[in-house]
């Protein structure tokens, strides 16, 4: 296998690699948050290249996909590992005096072997829900977590986070990369509205949700609205366990048509969703920040949402909170007041005050340059 190399990016004086760990999933926060970034700044002259054997190149540019001459592991510590092998091997080709920046995309995606000093680290960290609500995630998952974090964290140079929430409950838990730090919020979309006009005394309402299946997404409790609330039909877009969820436990509603569960989606197709949707609804005890959330803002779209984590920052005044204790009829109440608080020129300004009070993509990613820039 011939590698190639990565190119120095303009307007960088250095060369700029990113891990490629979940990428290649559509549902993936991380997927959404390279995929935003990787546009804006290529649009700055600056093009990553992407470290992965797996990412569709119909997302990214085949150019900037660093070929690998194998698999790269499945699990975080084989990909850790091996992308330090692979890395060393490719910086064999640069002078060691030129600088080379590597930047983890998320939580645990730096390389664990020693690298070369010309080489510096950034990680992303979106939350680190595994170690503040160990009941909600595998055992697997918290254990490989626990054990690669403090790892990780003491390899990077800074450390960016998705939100304040992250960075407070990042820094409660390892008081010692307070310094390293920082906080770059991931982009809204705007310009977005399109404001309906549709009746608030509409009698048949569309849901939405955009979710991976995890424990502490409690995706089930959307079933239990559509029980109650007989005028509104749901769209969830999820992964493979989550559609086998609704497939193997609510074949009635999908049958009806009530509810339809989705698969992989591009951003047009899930844009079209957005547009045709009343309500977002995520029931998700905890988020860093919640994408889809500042998507469905980004449309005008009110979120009804469980309280208590980064979501509450990203939503603000634009949506239904509710407590983690809440009932299946307290969820439906939400659903039905969010629905008709939808279609009033008071939430309409109000969405559109937040959202333009919220950086763009473009302004994230120019953040992300200067904190390049200042390594």
């Amino acid at each position: 296998m011939v590698y190639r190399k990565a190119e120095r990016a303009q307007d960088l004086n250095f060369r700029l690699i990113w891990d490629g760990y979940g990428l290649e999933n559509f549902h993936s926060g991380v997927s959404k948050y390279a995929c935003s970034l990787f546009a804006q700044l290529r649009e700055m002259g600056i093009s990553p290249s992407i470290l992965s054997s797996e990412i569709d190149s119909s997302r990214f540019p085949a150019s900037q996909l660093l070929a690998c001459s194998f698999p790269l592991g499945r699990t975080k510590l084989a990909w850790n590992l091996q992308t330090g092998f692979t890395l060393r091997n490719w910086l064999k080709e640069i002078p060691y005096n030129e600088k080379v920046v590597f930047h983890g995309l998320s939580n645990l995606n730096l390389p664990l072997v020693k690298l070369p000093k010309n080489v510096v680290t950034v990680l992303t960290v979106h939350d680190i829900i595994p170690l503040i609500a160990r009941e909600t995630v595998s055992f697997s998952y918290f254990l490989q977590f626990s054990l690669l974090l403090p790892r990780i964290l003491d390899i990077a140079d800074r450390v960016v986070c998705v939100s304040n929430w992250t960075r407070e409950t990042l820094v409660e838990k390892f008081p010692k990369v307070t310094e390293k730090t920082t906080v770059i919020s991931n982009g809204f979309e705007k310009n977005q509205f399109v404001d309906y006009g549709k009746a608030s005394s509409s009698d048949f309402y569309s849901l939405l949700c955009v979710s991976r299946w995890e424990k502490y997404k409690r995706l089930w409790i959307l079933p239990e609205v559509l029980k109650i609330l007989p005028n509104v039909k749901l769209t969830i877009v999820t992964d493979k366990r989550g559609r086998e969820f609704f497939k193997k436990n609510h074949a009635g509603f999908l049958s009806t048509g009530k509810l339809q569960v989705i698969g992989d989606l591009d951003s047009a197709s899930l844009n079209s969703l957005y547009s045709q949707a009343d309500v977002l609804v995520h029931p998700s005890l905890w988020e860093g920040h919640c994408l889809p959330a500042s998507e469905a803002l980004g449309h005008g779209i009110p979120v009804v949402y469980c309280a208590g984590s980064g979501i509450g920052e990203t939503v603000q005044y634009c949506g239904i909170s509710l407590d983690r204790e809440a009932s299946y009829e307290m969820w439906a109440e939400g659903v039905i007041s969010a629905c008709k608080l939808r279609y009033t020129s008071k939430f309409f300004e109000k969405v559109k005050t937040l959202v333009s009070s919220k950086p763009t993509w473009r302004e994230s990613a120019f953040q992300l340059k200067e904190l390049y820039n200042s390594l």
